[in-house]
C-alpha cells in the first residue's frame, strides 16, 4: 500500500491491496478475525510509511533507541485501529433486523462510509505526487498562503 503514495505514486497498488483486504474481510470466519486482518493490514501499511517518526524521535529528539522504537510502534498500533474499526462498516457483526418488510444486517455504519474511508486513504497523498493529480490552482493557492 505504501507504494501507492509519494514518491512512488503507484495508484494501482492501492486498489489491488484494498481489493485483497476486502476479500479477506468478506471471507473471514468471524467479525473478530476480519478486524484482526484490518489491524494487521494497518500495522503493515503504517510501519512501512512512518519511519520518519522514529528518526524524528531518536535522531533529532535524542530519545533512546528502544524508547523511540516503542513509541513508533505504539503510534502505528493506534493508527492501525482505524482500518480494524472500518471492518465493522463492511462486515455485519450482529443479527438481522426486519424493518418495514426489509431485512437489515446490523453494522456500525453503512458500507458507503467504509468506501469513503478507503477513497480518502488513497487520495490523502495525491497532492504531493509529482503528477497532475493536484490542480495547478490548488498548488498556487497553497504557495501563496505559505509565502
Amino acid at each position: 500500500m505504501v507504494l501507492a503514495f509519494a514518491p512512488f505514486g503507484l495508484l494501482p497498488v492501492a486498489l489491488v491491496a484494498l481489493a485483497v483486504l476486502a476479500h479477506l474481510w468478506i471471507t473471514a470466519a468471524s467479525p473478530r478475525v476480519a478486524a484482526g486482518t484490518g489491524f494487521v493490514f494497518g500495522m503493515g501499511m503504517f510501519l512501512a510509511g512512518v519511519s520518519w517518526v522514529y528518526i524524528s524521535l531518536h535522531r533529532f529528539g535524542a530519545m533512546p533507541m528502544p524508547l523511540a522504537a516503542g513509541a513508533t510502534l505504539l503510534f502505528c498500533a493506534f493508527l492501525a485501529l482505524f482500518p480494524a474499526l472500518v471492518t465493522f462498516a463492511a462486515i455485519p457483526f450482529g443479527d438481522t433486523v426486519e424493518i418495514a418488510g426489509r431485512t437489515v444486517e446490523l453494522r456500525a455504519v453503512d458500507l458507503d462510509v467504509g468506501i469513503l474511508y478507503i477513497v480518502a486513504m488513497v487520495a490523502m497523498d495525491s497532492c504531493s505526487m509529482p503528477k497532475p493529480a493536484c490542480s495547478k490552482s490548488v498548488r498556487s493557492s497553497v504557495a501563496e498562503r505559505n509565502g
